[in-house]
């Protein structure tokens, strides 16, 4: 019985994903030459398939080390970007390819909206929380009841005589 062949865009999506190259070897089940091999030929066939397409440039976002937030500052004064590197900071909205005529118009992307406030919901009742609610609803009405009468009882008192 013979192994399926392993896929090199697959093998380059495990490697993108954040396994190694023996963690990937094991779950192709091939060795790790193989997924060498498979990883170049993907990116081989990207690279071509981007060269095809170079109206519209591929840029490969940069991402500092550390957590992205907010308040991270980017390394471009210590490390420029390179002119014409496809590489893009998502912090400073640069590329290698700024002076290019089709990045000259681009507009900036509009800014978030400001969050709306969200209203606290109502938190679900337990079943004996509901249970104490409907007791206590229950005797609520039953005391209206009672008062209901009682104020009728005296009114007919009042309203015979020689009581």
């Amino acid at each position: 019985m013979s192994r399926p062949t392993a896929d090199p865009r697959h093998a380059l999506a495990l490697l993108s994903s954040g396994l190694t190259i023996a963690e990937v070897a094991k779950e192709l089940g091939c060795s790790r030459d193989t997924v060498y091999r498979l990883v170049r030929e993907s990116r081989a066939a990207l690279d071509k398939y981007r060269a095809e397409r170079e109206d519209v440039p591929n840029l490969e976002p940069t991402f500092p080390r550390g957590d992205y937030t907010p308040a991270t500052t980017c390394n471009h004064d210590k490390q420029p970007i390179p002119i014409r590197s496809r590489w893009y900071c998502p912090i400073c909205d640069r590329s290698g390819l700024d002076h290019l005529p089709f990045f000259q118009n681009a507009r900036p992307l509009p800014k978030d909206p400001k969050p709306t406030p969200e209203k606290p919901t109502a938190k679900a009742l337990t079943r004996r929380e509901r249970r104490r609610l409907q007791f206590a609803q229950a005797e609520a009405a039953r005391a209206r009841r009672v008062e209901r009468r009682l104020i009728q009882s005296m009114a007919a008192r009042q309203e015979r005589p020689g009581t």
